[in-house]
């Protein structure tokens, strides 16, 4: 049941297959990330250490530029059939996709998942919450895509939690469970270029 939800969310989210496109075997420096609608809404980390990571239209600055850099989990960076998540059915819906962190290249806050209130926040010290899988291929700029999945909210929450945009510019980003019922397009991320 939750394989065959977490794939048909991916399978929306990017509108592709993610088992079938290879993840990105390198990181993302100075680019900010803008989900798929229309008018596109991108991350931005305003308040700190503790604030909450907002939305709004795309612009390069301090605010929402960030780098995006896959770490060493499961033994070199990807998903497998074991690791990262404590539920195995979640490993094999995203095998193959990069675990990465997300940080913002002004003030260095790691973007972290709070499965408790649903949103995600700024940490200096990287924590709990920091660890995703990037489902699909950031690559490449607007024409690649990819989910962003929070790891330790999917733990918690025995589902795929989604990094989604919710609601209008200057709203908080929100994490969605793979059959919340929102628009693919307030869930899937791509690259832009960043300012600095």
């Amino acid at each position: 049941m939750i394989v065959a939800a977490a794939m048909a969310f991916a399978a929306s989210v990017a509108s592709i297959s993610v088992a079938s496109v290879p993840a990105s075997a390198t990181g993302f420096q100075n680019i900010v990330l803008c989900n798929r609608q229309i008018n596109p809404l991108c991350m931005a980390g305003y308040d700190g250490d503790g604030g909450l990571v907002k939305q709004f239209p795309y612009s390069t600055g301090a605010s929402e530029d960030v780098n995006v850099t896959v770490l060493s989990n499961c033994g070199g960076g990807m998903v497998t059939s074991t690791c990262p998540f404590t539920d195995t059915d979640l490993d094999r819906a995203y095998i193959h996709s990069s675990i990465v962190s997300i940080t913002n290249k002004a003030n260095k806050m790691t973007y972290n998942g709070d499965w408790v209130n649903q949103n995600i926040k700024e940490t200096s010290d990287g924590g709990t919450g920091q660890v995703w899988v990037q489902a699909g291929d950031l690559g490449g700029g607007v024409n690649h895509e990819a989910g962003l999945i929070n790891v330790y909210a999917s733990d918690k929450q025995g589902d795929a939690e989604y990094a989604c945009t919710s609601g209008a510019s200057g709203g908080d980003l929100a994490l969605e469970a793979s059959q919340s019922g929102l628009d693919p397009n307030q869930c899937t991320w791509q690259e832009y270029p960043g300012g600095n």
